[in-house]
């Protein structure tokens, strides 16, 4: 195992670890809402952690496809925990605008888990290249997306963007709170 896939797997330990501790803490009882979102926030980020652990240390470029897979999936637990756990933390967001951002995500796992074609992953190669900030770099092949993950890239933007819209008015009425 190389250095490089050493790390993303130190990073899902963490990930997990935590996400755990969180899960405990809503099943002793407390049942906070985003303690338990925030669990399968951490659940999903340790699923793509060990994904990127994959497509570092793999050989051939077959193997890509079922760490992409995995990566593609965790991101469809990451979306809906994030706009869940934003949401259920600031007491902001639509309840409608969550579950139908979580219907896309349903829709994308159910995708990548029974469509295994060029819809979901092409078999063209692409080069990555990743910079490292101690010098250096790392280059390896993933597959292009297909049709679908790219559509899905998109909804992936307005997974990210809701919540922060989210936090950014619960941080604006906090501050205009304290004035």
């Amino acid at each position: 195992m190389s250095l490089l896939s050493a790390l993303p797997l130190a990073m899902a330990a963490v990930a997990l670890y935590v996400g755990f501790w969180h899960w405990r803490v809503f099943a002793r009882g407390e049942h906070e809402r985003e303690q338990l979102f925030f669990a399968l926030l951490c659940l999903g980020i340790a699923l793509y952690d060990v994904g990127a652990a994959g497509s570092y240390a793999r050989g051939a470029l077959g193997a890509a496809a079922l760490w992409q897979r995995l990566q593609n999936i965790a991101i469809g637990v990451v979306g809906p925990a994030l706009v869940w756990f934003v949401g259920a933390y600031t007491r902001r967001g639509s309840r409608r605008v969550a579950w139908a951002l979580t219907a896309y995500y349903a829709f994308h796992v159910a995708a990548l888990l029974t469509v295994w074609n060029s819809w979901t992953l092409s078999a063209t190669p692409h080069v990555t290249a990743v910079s490292l900030p101690w010098g250096g770099s790392v280059v390896y092949e993933e597959l292009q997306h297909g049709p679908l993950l790219r559509l899905s890239s998109l909804v992936h933007g307005l997974g990210i963007l809701v919540p922060l819209v989210w936090a950014a008015r619960y941080l604006a009425q906090a501050e205009g709170a304290e004035r």
